[in-house]
């Protein structure tokens, strides 16, 4: 107790000895409560965001990669997102100096916005939805980290749809931006544990988009039907289309987009583009069926000729028509469906496409037959020409009206004969004009020496002495100039142009008349 009392006694001296020092420098007390205060702010300022810092500076060098997106439309589907994504970070940008730790990553929401093109160099984004995710991302310093998550995004509201979809179809690519508050549990060299909530983070990805089907154009693949009646033609038929994006897009409704064909500087409407549901556009190669239904109008006619003759043609030589390097540039706009969903997002959209056309194999080969001595009245000689055509349709076709004018050489070179019939006409037989579906067949028509053929070359030298070549070589060379008019199905009716530069045939001269037609063609049907 002794001892006791003496320290006491101590420790009041030394106080005593003190109190004058913090009674006369009062500020030495502040500065050192200052100073703690300082360390304690400054300890909160760096736990609450020195974290945020270093997580913003590894998440910015990460690899973010949208795996797989699927969207659906209609009025069964969902209004989300369903999405898979790709979290990659090289070990490297993980390593903290003098530190190891482990991380977990909770499930977290981020909100999703989309960087519109008009407004790109502004600020403000579109607001798309809210994606969640309740995947854990498991990390370590000493390892790379790559893992994938999956979740779900909800659409913020209708228009949100469409002028995404609008920004998906226009442009070469899409910048979207997510923003997360994330809480994740560190352990610090693999025991002391260091969580961190409310984390603010941010990351921009570039999505590769449509631009309008540039990369690849759409294709016509096949033709499965043609119904026709007056003044509207029904054709369905599969196209090539290709998804360069990650995103899958499905369609649980029927859609409707109206067709506009650039002619004479004016949008001219050729008629409207069905598709049925349901439909699957996946990343990649896709085979999608539609109908196209074309509406004959005064204020169409010409422009549907030129897109028929544009779609065909010009040809030079036996190749296969719409075969050429030319696309055909449409216009798809107007759109609606009887879904909520889809009509917001369509109806808007206006895409501007170049579609290529798929080869199609009309014309096939082209011979004449010239006989010396066929009648014994003026002008004594017949001239029949043979050509062997396919029906392209996947329907009876009906031929009405053939105006041809074939030219020595090609185009360019002087007429040779023309040819104007107009079915039936006496003595013509109807059924001889009658194609089946995809039918091939060899069609003759009889020339009129006196009224069809051209005796201007008479007066070239140069003329006759290439048509004598020609004949002692059975080669002959001719520019082609028909328009067609067909019947297809139940009375639609058709005018297609057609040209072929220089086509090279067969031409045999005979004393009488052959038994076998030139060039060996089958199953001839003479027309007069």
């Amino acid at each position: 107790q002794g001892s006791s009392a003496k320290r006491r006694e101590e420790m009041v001296l030394i106080m005593l000895q003190y109190r004058p020092c913090l009674r006369h420098h009062p500020s030495k007390a502040w500065l050192v409560l200052v100073a703690v205060a300082l360390v304690l702010l400054a300890s909160i300022v760096a736990y609450a965001v020195l974290p945020g810092l270093i997580i913003q500076q590894r998440l910015d060098s990460a690899a973010v990669d949208v795996l797989a997106c699927v969207l659906a439309f209609g009025a069964n589907a969902s209004s989300s997102i369903d999405s898979t994504v790709r979290f990659s970070v090289p070990q490297h940008v993980l390593a903290l100096p003098l530190v190891a730790y482990e991380a977990t990553v909770h499930g977290f929401h981020a909100k999703v916005y989309i960087k519109q093109e008009e407004s790109r160099a502004a600020s403000g984004d579109l607001f798309i939805g809210t994606f969640s995710s309740g995947d854990l991302l498991r990390i370590n310093s000493r390892q790379d980290a790559d893992m994938r998550f999956s979740g779900s995004m909800e659409i913020s509201q209708a228009d949100a749809v469409a002028k995404t979809v609008d920004e998906f179809i226009k442009h070469p690519n899409v910048t979207i931006s997510i923003v997360a508050k994330v809480n994740i549990d560190t352990k610090v060299w693999g025991w002391i544990p260091c969580p961190f909530y409310g984390i603010s983070v941010r990351k921009s990805l570039a999505l590769p988009a449509f631009d309008n089907f540039r990369d690849q154009e759409p294709a016509l693949d096949g033709l499965v039907s043609a119904h026709g009646q007056p003044g509207h033609l029904n054709i369905t038929a599969t196209a090539r289309v290709y998804n360069p994006t990650q995103v899958t897009m499905l369609l649980d409704d029927d859609f409707v987009m109206q067709v506009f064909y650039p002619f004479g500087g004016v949008e001219h409407c050729l008629g409207t583009l069905h598709v049925l549901a349901p439909m699957q556009l996946s990343p990649g190669d896709n085979i999608l069926p539609g109908t196209a239904r074309v509406a004959q109008t005064a204020e169409n006619d010409v422009a549907l000729r030129d897109f028929i003759a544009q779609y065909i043609g010009p040809q030079d030589g036996l190749v296969p028509a719409g075969g050429g390097p030319q696309s055909l540039r449409l216009r798809l706009a107007n759109g609606s469906s009887s879904s909520a969903l889809v009509e917001e997002a369509i109806q808007h959209l206006a895409v501007d496409v170049n579609l290529r056309p798929k080869p199609l194999y009309f014309l096939s080969a082209i011979t004449a037959d010239v006989t010396a001595i066929s009648s014994l009245l003026p002008p004594f000689y017949s001239a029949v020409v043979h050509l062997r055509v396919t029906n392209p349709l996947p329907q009876v076709v009906h031929v009405q009206d053939i105006k041809l004018v074939a030219h020595h050489m090609n185009l360019s070179g002087p007429v040779l004969y023309h040819y104007n019939r107009r079915i039936p006409a006496p003595g013509m037989d109807v059924g001889s004009y009658t194609l089946s579906s995809f039918e091939s067949r060899t069609l003759e028509f009889e020339l009129h020496p006196m009224i069809e053929v051209s005796w201007d070359f008479l007066f070239s030298p140069e003329e006759i002495v290439q048509l004598l070549m020609e004949a002692a070589k059975r080669n002959l060379s001719v520019g082609i100039d028909m328009n067609l008019t067909v019947a297809i199905d139940q009375g639609y009716v058709q005018t297609f142009q057609y040209k072929n530069n220089e086509l090279a045939g067969w031409l045999c001269f005979n004393p009488w008349t052959p038994m076998h037609r030139c060039g060996g063609l089958p199953d001839s049907h003479l027309l007069v």
